[in-house]
């Protein structure tokens, strides 16, 4: 009985007080504590991030992908995932590092949607062969935050940040004796398409990028791409097509400048550029193929 007793009040000492304070008595691997959580998204890259703002978008909600690294692990101990801002895990006492990544999911079915997260050094853009741009809900965030776990604690709280560059498209003309039905966005260099969630820096980058869809109103067409703290430049081309899928419009190659958390608009007479077809391989820099003659305005915010 006074085993018993005396074990009750080593666990009660780690947890009295104000702050908790913290003893070496607490680290028993072979105790689970409950852990709250408390997730914050910074949505101030733009406010069209709002579901309000969404427009007739199928509403998705905000997934929270949680690794665990214990006592300086290079690799997870714990992993989880959630859709409330404030779970609770239940983890052995001792010293962590959390990573958080927080994406868009279906309400009904939380999979996977716009990126793999089975692999915490490589979140990979879903996918390549059916690349998903021109919608607000390809956004991603990360954050980090070291915490002791006791007995008994209070929420580890941990900030969430973009990850990503948006890059949009207006037109400073109107078309002139044909109706533009859909627009193609190719890449023509690297785009980065993954992180490692451990320090959120790019782990992986594709090339020969392209997507197509119907042409917007606000914008022509916008994506989200990864992106790091340097600004980096990715040259595009874009392309107006009419309702029977000819080309009636094309820029050959425009720079568009992108760093972690800014909006690129690029603007320019879409609807009225024609340049002459690229040769293949598709040209990825130095400017080749550009009409001069296409005047555009890039404007770069973060």
């Amino acid at each position: 009985m006074a085993l018993a007793v005396s074990g009750v009040l080593a666990l009660a000492s780690c947890h009295e007080g104000a702050p908790i304070p913290y003893t070496e008595d607490c680290f028993d691997d072979n105790y689970n504590a409950e852990v709250p959580f408390t997730f914050v998204v910074s949505e101030d890259m733009e406010n069209a991030y709002t579901i309000q703002a969404r427009g007739s978008e199928t509403e998705l909600v905000k997934r929270y992908t949680v690794w665990a690294y214990k006592d300086g692990a290079t690799s997870p101990s714990f992993s989880f995932s959630s859709l409330s801002e404030t779970p609770s895990a239940t983890l052995p006492i001792g010293n962590y590092e959390f990573k958080v990544f927080c994406d868009y999911v279906d309400k009904d079915m939380p999979k996977d949607k716009y990126f793999f997260t089975d692999e915490v050094d490589e979140i990979l853009v879903f996918k390549k062969s059916s690349y998903a741009a021109f919608t607000h809900y390809k956004h991603s965030f990360w954050g980090q935050t070291s915490a002791k776990i006791v007995y008994k604690n209070k929420p580890v709280r941990v900030e969430l940040s973009s990850l990503m560059a948006r890059i949009q498209y207006k037109a400073t003309d109107a078309p002139s004796g044909y109706k533009p039905e859909n627009i193609r966005i190719t890449y023509l260099g690297k785009i980065p398409s993954a992180i490692n969630g451990y320090n959120s820096d790019i782990s992986y980058e594709w090339e020969n990028v392209s997507y197509l869809h119907k042409i917007g109103d606000e914008h022509l067409s916008f994506d989200y791409v990864f992106a790091d703290d340097a600004e980096r430049t990715i040259p595009v081309m874009v392309e107006i097509l009419d309702g029977e899928g000819a080309v009636k419009g094309r820029v050959q190659e425009i720079r568009v400048p992108i760093k972690r958390g800014g909006i690129t608009t690029v603007e320019g007479p879409f609807f009225s550029t024609l340049d002459d077809e690229p040769e293949p391989p598709v040209p990825s820099g130095g400017g080749v193929g550009i009409d001069t003659g296409f005047t555009s305005t890039v404007v770069f915010e973060v």
